[in-house]
């Protein structure tokens, strides 16, 4: 875990959930994405705290829909609930899209954070920004090739040069 400072605010480790009761679900999935996004948001500074969680199928637990952002297998590919909330003002993610590969659900929500670490304003949380812009608008922009792919440019240079100040502190 890195050090941080007072009135920092990153993305808490990724919750998963094995399942209690045994099912046919492909598990190992679910844990790869888990462990890629920890690894890739480990270092980055958000407007407030984000949450998230995957679960490998509609069976597993982990809540991934009152997560600020939550993704679970189905079917057809992964889809992915933003905007959960089980706080004070608690209430159920919407759905921001169905991802048909791991690969572009990992896109999608690395596309999703940075998004929201660009445009909300400090101690913003998610569910608020996705109140005041509107889902719609976000849609659009993580829909648009060139938008995501500056999106997912900004990310990896803010997370390259936030690790590299991290580890330099050391």
């Amino acid at each position: 875990m890195p050090i941080r400072s007072p009135g920092e605010h990153l993305v808490e480790p990724i919750q998963t959930n094995l399942g209690e009761y045994p099912c046919r679900c492909d598990k190992h999935s679910s844990l790869k994405m888990a462990s890629e996004l920890d690894e890739k948001m480990e270092f980055l500074k958000t407007p407030f705290r984000i949450k998230a969680a995957i679960s490998a199928c509609e069976h597993n637990g982990a809540d991934p829909i009152t997560k600020d952002i939550g993704v679970i297998k189905v079917k057809r590919g992964w889809e992915m609930y933003v905007g959960g909330s089980n706080g004070t003002n608690g209430g159920s993610g919407v759905l921001l899209c169905l991802a048909g590969t791991a690969k572009e659900a990992c896109e999608m929500i690395t596309g999703f954070i940075q998004y929201y670490r660009e445009s909300a304003n400090y101690l913003e949380r998610i569910w608020q920004w996705i109140s005041r812009v509107g889902l719609i608008h976000i849609r659009e922009a993580l829909f648009d090739e060139e938008i995501l792919e500056h999106l997912l440019k900004n990310f990896d240079a803010d997370r390259l040069r936030r690790k590299s100040y991290v580890v330099k502190s050391y």
